[in-house]
């Protein structure tokens, strides 16, 4: 049973990596490099969603984790 927990618990790891992957790195490292928002002004509150939530879902995607294994 906690092995097919510990496997979900994962593969939200890694779709949430993912994501990130996909739509923080690239938006911000354009930001930083050229000091300037390039993209379309609805894209900049999109991103922010995305990213604050991806974290989130890690933190306590981890935490989670960690109270199945204690």
């Amino acid at each position: 049973r906690t092995s097919s927990e510990l496997k979900k618990y994962l593969s939200n790891l890694a779709i949430v990596d993912i994501l990130l992957a996909v739509f923080s790195i690239p938006f911000s490292y354009t930001d930083f490099m050229y000091g300037r928002w390039l993209f379309p002004s609805f894209m900049c509150p999109v991103y922010n969603f995305i990213t604050t939530t991806a974290v989130f879902v890690n933190i306590y995607t981890l935490v989670g984790i960690g109270f199945g294994r204690f």
